[in-house]
């Protein structure tokens, strides 16, 4: 299915994704709009996706990383740059421990590929 035939309206999405299990719904980057796609195409650009672009990453190198944004954090508190709420917002989402989870685009400026689609990178 190419992304140009995909291009759905919210209400006729949720009709077409209840008779067909096999589909996700993919965001695209230009026109906020949405396409839909096979699941198995999904995972599998998910997958270069991550082998292409992702790092692993130490728990040491994590913990290293934890402690300069936070010293980092603390010399702008105390130049004045960061108000109290700004620090605070800020340390909590340094503090977290949350996985953002990885999610694919479909460009829908570019001329798809030779699978109808066209991903970023």
């Amino acid at each position: 299915m190419k992304p140009k035939d995909a291009t759905i309206n919210p209400t006729s999405l949720q009709q077409k994704l209840r008779n067909h299990d096999n589909l996700v719904v993919v965001p695209t980057d230009k026109t906020n709009s949405f396409r839909t796609v096979s699941k198995s195409n999904y995972c599998k650009w998910v997958e270069g996706h991550l082998t292409k672009n992702a790092k692993k990453v130490s728990r040491e190198k994590l913990a290293d990383v934890k402690e300069q944004a936070l010293q980092l954090l603390h010399d702008k508190v105390e130049l004045g740059v960061l108000s109290d709420k700004e620090e605070s917002f800020i340390k909590q989402t340094i503090e977290s421990k949350a996985t953002p989870s990885p999610k694919l685009l479909i460009k829908d400026h570019k001329n798809p590929n030779n699978e109808g689609i066209s991903l970023l990178d």
